[in-house]
């Protein structure tokens, strides 16, 4: 599949076309110049999105990274894009330095819906609480980390509002025994590297209350390799699609069938999207003012976002990476449109709740696309390998390639915003 590029909001323009090549930014933003910024999803016990852990780090200047989280990084992150901006409706959840935690700097965001990740050297057996209780007196909300054992925090757990524990760092009876004792506290316990479906069952069980980590983009595989009905079908019509004899008619016909589909694709197509000057109202009038490639991406598009029984997250976050994959493609001088299908595809067995490989068996994708998909490799392997590494905050990685700081910031940030008004769209009925 070819994606079609999406172009600009509220665009001016003297033909009655809608404008192809890559779009600019859909909002004004200024990433940090010389650090990098990730935001990671904190989901409750229902899958929703609870709060945005957001993760700083800066280039390497030819030494130790030692200083990678330093009180100067984080302003640069936060100054020049505000908090609200990242994290929209959700709480935040930030790693502060002891110099803000002492006061000696400003906090460059307002105290509302944050939470301020305490350092670990400020944990000491005669350490002062005087700091913390200025800081929730003005509003902040606090949270502790990286513990080894209860008895680390034991003495400030009732002046914390959140607690965070690495499942990966703790032995499953361990967590057993400590988590009943961590609940009796008014903090809220938040379990990261929560990396498979079973992770989650097993602290679900245990009455954890908020989970991050890998399991929300992995799959659910059933016994026998069998679909639910509503992934067949979805299934099906992605393999119609990416058909490369698919014609106009059959398109047509797939998406009459369905009217949810139809109403929303045509009010995308007559939206500030593309801007035409008159009024599209038929599918047969779509395509052929589109172009058979643009309505079936369209069509692919919201098919995935209307998938019921998946976080809302999950299909944001594929369609931003397919974003951010095409922005990266397009400056490696390699096709933008393979870049975002790529991106788009990369989580189709933890939407299809099937192995990767199944998957892709049924779709007649290119070689270049399912060895990229696969096994990483190839130039789109390596672009997706880059955009997965920057999701999970991976400095070390991101300082390792040849991508300057600033580049991949803003088209990070660009994806996102882009993803968010696409959303809008799809779901603005």
């Amino acid at each position: 599949m070819k994606m079609a590029t999406y172009p600009v909001l509220n665009c001016e323009k003297e033909e009655e076309e809608p404008v192809s090549n890559l779009a600019e930014p859909l909002v004004e933003v200024t990433p940090p110049t010389n650090a990098f910024l990730v935001r990671q999803p904190v989901f409750d016990k229902d899958m929703e999105v609870y709060a945005y852990d957001l993760l700083y780090g800066q280039r390497e200047q030819g030494g130790s990274a030692d200083n990678v989280e330093s009180s100067q990084v984080m302003l640069n992150a936060f100054l020049d894009i505000g908090i609200e901006t990242i994290s929209e409706d959700s709480f935040s959840i930030v790693k502060v330095t002891k110099d803000f935690v002492e006061g000696k700097l400003p906090l460059p965001f307002p105290p509302h819906n944050v939470f301020l990740e305490l350092p670990d050297d400020v944990f000491k057996p005669d350490m002062s609480l005087e700091p913390l209780e200025k800081l929730r007196v003005k509003g902040f909300k606090l949270a502790c980390a990286n513990v080894d054992s209860l008895a680390d925090i034991e003495g400030v757990l009732a002046h914390v509002d959140l607690l965070r524990l690495d499942f990966s760092a703790w032995t499953k009876e361990q967590l057993a025994l400590s988590i009943p004792q961590l609940l009796s506290y008014s903090a809220k316990l938040l379990v990261i590297n929560i990396n498979t479906q079973d992770d989650f069952s097993y602290c679900l069980d245990l009455g954890v209350e908020l989970y991050q980590g890998r399991f929300i983009s992995e799959p659910v595989v059933v016994s026998g390799n069998t679909l639910k009905p509503n992934r067949m079908s979805l299934l099906s019509v992605l393999k119609e699609l990416e058909d490369p004899d698919c014609d106009i008619s059959v398109l047509e016909d797939l998406i009459s069938q369905d009217v949810t589909l139809s109403y929303k694709i045509l009010r995308i197509i007559n939206s500030a999207f593309y801007g035409f000057r008159r009024k599209i109202d038929s599918v047969k009038q779509a395509v052929v003012s589109l172009g058979l490639t643009v309505i079936r991406d369209w069509f692919i598009i919201i098919s995935l976002t209307n998938i019921d029984d998946k976080p809302q997250s999950l299909m944001f976050q594929t369609l931003q990476r397919a974003r951010m994959m095409q922005l990266l493609a397009d400056v490696m001088g390699v096709n933008k449109d393979t870049g975002f299908t790529v991106g788009l595809f990369s989580s189709i067995d933890a939407i299809m709740d099937q192995p990767m490989e199944a998957v892709l068996k049924a779709l007649p994708l290119s070689h270049e696309i399912t060895e990229a998909l696969m096994e990483r490799e190839g130039v789109f392997g390596e672009l997706l390998n880059i955009v997965v590494h920057y999701e999970e905050g991976d400095w070390k990685y991101i300082n390792s390639i040849g991508f300057e700081t600033s580049e991949l910031s803003t088209y990070y940030f660009e994806s996102m915003l882009w993803t968010r008004e696409l959303f809008e769209q799809i779901k603005n009925d």
